[in-house]
């Protein structure tokens, strides 16, 4: 399948939901650094995926994860 052409900025753009369980963003290979910081206002999140981000460099690093402390019901990380 092509990948999926969400942007940092389209990451950013879900800041407001608030109530958001789940979120899948596996193959969304304009990601990068900022849009995994961008989740930690998701704190409901309760699994979250990440596979197959980024083209020419890794975003889901230490740094990025430590980034995630406030999501602490996250229960499920890929």
């Amino acid at each position: 399948p092509p990948p999926r052409q969400v942007s940092n900025g389209g990451v950013k753009a879900l800041g407001g939901l608030r109530h958001l369980t789940h979120l899948n963003l596996t193959g969304c290979q304009l990601l990068g650094e900022p849009a995994i910081a961008a989740l930690s206002s998701l704190t409901a999140l309760q699994k979250l995926e990440l596979l197959n981000l980024g083209y020419s460099q890794p975003c889901v690093t230490d740094a990025s994860l430590d980034t995630l402390q406030p999501c602490n019901r996250l229960t499920s990380l890929s």
